[in-house]
């Protein structure tokens, strides 16, 4: 190796070791420099996320909150009062006989959503349905239907035999009307017992404390 190489290289060396020096002095002097790109990454990861979040935030802001119809009908048949958005509960006056029906809405905005529409069916008497309109935003609004279908006499007796077996589980007991209605008797022939011995014991005291009155006199 001539002497030009040595030179070369004690060079280099002496570069290398000031460059060394002064990176240690500098992170001894700020410690969080000595974090490096693992922490960097970090960072920039935390503040992609405040950044979608943020996106996100202003999306929600910007959805629709309309969850009114723009239109609801029963097919072939009039409800009342005439359809208004802001009116909730509705009525067909006239009795129906069909056993299916078929109720049509539309939404005031495009993207809300409907559930409860279309082809359904009506049991004997007294059908109480409900329209649901979800806004984009995700709030609900609610539209009734009430409807009176005429049944017949074999329709209605299972229609009151499945009333019947509902209460029956609602109860937990297997109780026949006459039993439910006895069990409501004896509760009100207890109540009233209670009353009467109460006005007699009340009595009785009072009877008692006269007699007491009278005899210190």
């Amino acid at each position: 190796m001539n002497r030009i190489s040595k030179i070369i290289m004690v060079f280099t060396i002496m570069v290398f070791t000031v460059i060394n020096s002064y990176t240690n002095i500098v992170i001894a002097r700020n410690p969080n420099s000595s974090k490096g790109y693992a922490d960097y990454d970090e960072v920039a990861a935390e503040e992609e996320n405040k950044r979608l979040e943020q996106e996100q935030q202003q999306f929600d802001y910007e959805k629709s909150t309309d969850n009114y119809l723009e239109s609801l009908e029963v097919e072939g048949y009039e409800i009342a009062p005439e359809f208004d958005k802001q009116t909730l509960e509705y009525t067909i006056e006239k009795e129906v006989t069909e056993k299916t029906i078929e109720i049509k809405a539309r939404t005031s905005h495009p993207s809300a959503s409907i559930q409860g529409i279309g082809k359904i069916e009506l049991k004997p008497g007294k059908n109480q349905y409900r329209i649901d309109v979800t806004a984009e935003f995700g709030t609900v609004r609610t539209y009734w239907i009430t409807i009176n279908r005429k049944g017949t006499k074999e329709e209605i007796r299972k229609a009151e035999e499945e009333k019947k077996e509902e209460e029956r589980n609602l109860y937990g007991e297997d109780l026949t009307e006459p039993e439910v209605i006895q069990k409501g008797d004896n509760k009100k022939a207890l109540l009233i017992g209670g009353l009467v011995v109460f006005f007699i014991i009340c009595s009785i005291i009072i009877i008692k404390l006269k007699s007491k009155k009278r005899k210190e006199n």
